[in-house]
């Protein structure tokens, strides 16, 4: 039914704030600095943006029945447990990554402002008996976790950028 003059949900305001926020920082990342993978780090700060991507792919995309709407060689690469030591195929741009996490934060937007309390197709659990059973928590969850990447993000690029 269109958005008919509604007003956007808070959640997608959030997610639209920290979007911009993660894209602004990764506008400001220098290449040679991508790939740098400190002791006591498990990934690169290429890894941390991509892997920001497919967690709302599996979490709201898949999980919701939407379907995926990303390239699968997001996950292969950058999915839940993946290390760039371990990559056999070549990693996106940062510049693609970019325009992916540009796409998808208005995909979100589009696909769910009028679906953020359907359940997902089962809930999913996160720790313990906490589980996600709807698209706003998944989108909740997934928001959380973004600016947790974004910490790593921060961690990273102050230890790549002395080395």
């Amino acid at each position: 039914n269109g958005n008919g003059g509604k007003i956007m949900d808070k959640v997608f305001e959030q997610l639209q704030f920290f979007r911009g926020f993660t894209l602004s920082n990764l506008q400001k990342l220098e290449k040679e600095h991508a790939d740098i993978q400190p002791t006591g780090f498990s990934n690169t700060l290429r890894w941390n943006y991509a892997h920001i991507l497919t967690a709302y792919e599996g979490l709201v995309f898949q999980l919701s029945g939407k379907g995926s709407k990303l390239d699968p060689k997001y996950m292969e690469l950058f999915g839940q447990g993946t290390r760039p030591s371990e990559w056999t195929i070549e990693a996106p741009s940062l510049e693609e990554i970019a325009s992916e996490l540009e796409k998808q934060g208005k995909l979100l937007v589009e696909t769910f402002q009028n679906s953020l309390d359907e359940k997902l197709m089962q809930p999913f659990e996160v720790a313990g008996p906490h589980k996600l059973e709807t698209v706003r928590d998944a989108l909740i969850f997934c928001i959380w976790h973004e600016g947790l990447h974004q910490g790593v993000i921060n961690g990273l690029t102050r230890v790549a950028t002395t080395i």
